[in-house]
């Protein structure tokens, strides 16, 4: 991601949200984020949801400077 806004990256959107959630995956709390096994077409897989409350912070961090949030806030 180049980090500028309103610029299109080739990266699918998936791949995007992933990358960002490991870079600050301490950022979340277990009610935040968790693995679930889904029935898919290619089988049963491991799949990551994500709670409003963790996809409002995923927000955050796709448009901060800042490498982690300052003072835990959102924990």
């Amino acid at each position: 991601m180049s980090g500028k806004r309103g610029v299109q990256s080739d990266t699918p959107f998936s791949v995007r949200v992933r990358k960002l959630y490991s870079r600050h995956a301490d950022e979340f709390t277990p009610s935040m984020t968790a693995v679930v096994k889904l029935q898919t077409p290619g089988g049963l897989q491991d799949v990551r949801v994500i709670s409003l409350r963790g996809a409002h912070l995923l927000g955050m961090l796709a448009r901060t400077d800042a490498t982690k949030i300052q003072g835990g806030g959102w924990r």
